[in-house]
């Protein structure tokens, strides 16, 4: 099997190889069983996890290299655990793992001695390998997570998981995190530093430093409104041209609608106001919404 095949599911992007994104996953890889890169569409989650498959396959990261990287796409649906487990190994099997059949074949693990068993063939891999899981904020079902989460704390030298995904993971991250399991990103990683949207223009063939700057304060260094911009030719003098349907679209689409329906209804009531105390967003929103907004402000 070509380490082609084990990417066949990851679509190959025109944006631009960043290093420093590559590197603080590739320290992740590492040092935890478990990474989470969280962030709403149009970030490069998937362009990422290709670019880092790309180098830990190459041997480029010495420290954090894999044989084989697998990349699996979760249905859309919020399916529920044993689907999502035949689903997730026939894909896996579909892309050469050598044992994929006989575990989905040996079903859910519902409980902890057959969970061991699972583990068992996991401890048994021959090579270091990297499994990309995206869209996992698709996952409903709380005993993935559960499973998940107990596979994290084996700590299987040889396995190591990246989920992709457009809200925050229902796991223990927190937890994970302080015992040395597992590591987390959000937007900020992928989000184009200034120098980053010169480049990004300059590779495309526009050289002018001012245009690619006000791109960059006009989008926040988001990539997919920096492409927006980029490939829009009336927007290139100031952006006041820029498709800002389209963006205002990807923006309900990618962040707003990521949020679940009490959220949503809570942050269109503070909307209106400019600041607010703590107190203030517990009578408008009823109680406990200054714990949701600290959630939803400091998730990791």
């Amino acid at each position: 099997m070509n380490n082609d095949s084990c990417m066949a599911e990851c679509p190959q992007s025109p944006i631009l190889p960043r290093e420093r994104v590559t590197s603080a996953l590739a320290e992740a890889v590492a040092a935890y069983p478990l990474t989470a890169l969280t962030a709403p569409m149009g970030y490069g989650k998937t362009t990422a996890a290709r670019q880092l498959a790309d180098a830990l396959l190459s041997g480029e990261k010495k420290d954090a290299a894999v044989a084989r990287a697998y990349f699996v796409t979760l249905p859309p649906e919020p399916y529920s655990a044993p689907y999502l487990w035949n689903f997730i190994w026939g894909r896996l099997a579909a892309q050469g793992l050598e044992f994929a059949e006989s575990v989905k074949a040996y079903g859910f693990p519902g409980d902890a001695e057959r969970r061991q068993h699972v583990f068992a063939r996991c401890r048994a891999l021959a090579e270091r390998v990297l499994l990309v899981l995206d869209d996992y904020h698709w996952v409903a079902d709380p005993a993935m997570d559960a499973y998940l989460t107990a596979l994290t704390r084996e700590g299987i030298a040889g396995l190591h998981i990246l989920l992709l995904s457009r809200s925050r993971p229902n796991l223990p991250l927190e937890e994970l995190r302080l015992k040395s399991l597992a590591e987390s990103f959000d937007q900020s990683l992928l989000a184009f530093s200034e120098a980053e949207t010169a480049a990004l223009f300059t590779r495309y063939g526009n050289k002018d430093a001012e245009t690619a700057r006000r791109a960059w304060l006009f989008s926040e260094g988001w990539p997919a409104a920096l492409w927006l911009c980029l490939r829009n030719p009336e927007s290139r003098e100031d952006f006041s041209g820029a498709p800002l349907a389209r963006m205002e679209a990807m923006l309900e689409e990618s962040i707003f609608s990521a949020y679940d329906p009490e959220d949503r209804r809570l942050l269109l009531q503070l909307s209106l106001l400019d600041h607010y105390t703590a107190r203030e967003a517990d009578d408008i929103g009823g109680p406990g919404s200054r714990e949701r907004l600290q959630q939803l402000l400091h998730p990791f």
